[in-house]
């Protein structure tokens, strides 16, 4: 089976469909640079994570937070286990990881100036994508947030924008898939 390369916000998404769907077995991730990370997990729970046999528990975690892409394969009810050191609950993993999500498209992002119509124009891109998400307080949120915060200038800027008003979505996946769409269509 050929499995598509994802990106790294996209195999975060996978990740949280997969605990949000309370699954149990082992997510098999090769990474881009040829690193195998496994990520097993009960019932929605993580257990362990593992980043090429040398690395497991926050250590693995925090070497994860750098990959850039992969393949992903989740072995439903076959367990992997690293060392059985400690994690953080599931939802501080996830947390950390999406976070890490937002350090790092932040800060390789260079601050591209657009013309000001192209920005009027994401403004209202990304008030149509969230709008698929919480329907007409799209137009309120992403009022506050230019009144809170002025237009954006920058393609940097209209990343703040849309980790911003994503926080007004429930649930962590559909946050995901938001902002990995919104940025889809910034990006086009």
């Amino acid at each position: 089976m050929n499995n598509p390369h994802l990106s790294r916000d996209e195999i975060m998404v996978e990740l949280c469909e997969i605990c949000q769907q309370h699954r149990s077995g082992t997510l098999f991730i090769t990474a881009d640079g040829g690193h195998l990370v496994r990520v097993a997990m009960q019932q929605g729970n993580i257990h362990s994570i593992e980043f090429d046999a040398g690395h497991s528990s926050i250590e693995a975690m925090q070497e994860l937070e750098n990959i850039t892409g992969g393949r992903v394969q989740f072995a439903e009810n076959i367990f992997e286990n690293a060392h059985e050191t400690p994690l953080p609950d599931t939802q501080k993993v996830l947390q950390r990881l999406c976070d890490s999500i937002k350090s790092l498209k932040q800060g390789k992002t260079p601050a591209k100036p657009a013309a000001t119509g192209s920005m009027a124009l994401c403004i209202k891109a990304v008030e149509a994508e969230l709008a698929n998400f919480i329907g007409p307080f799209a137009k309120f949120t992403c009022n506050d947030y230019l009144e809170d915060s002025g237009e954006p200038k920058t393609l940097n800027e209209v990343e703040k924008m849309i980790l911003s008003v994503a926080t007004e979505i429930d649930g962590e996946v559909e946050r995901q898939h938001f902002i990995v769409a919104a940025r889809q269509t910034i990006a086009k």
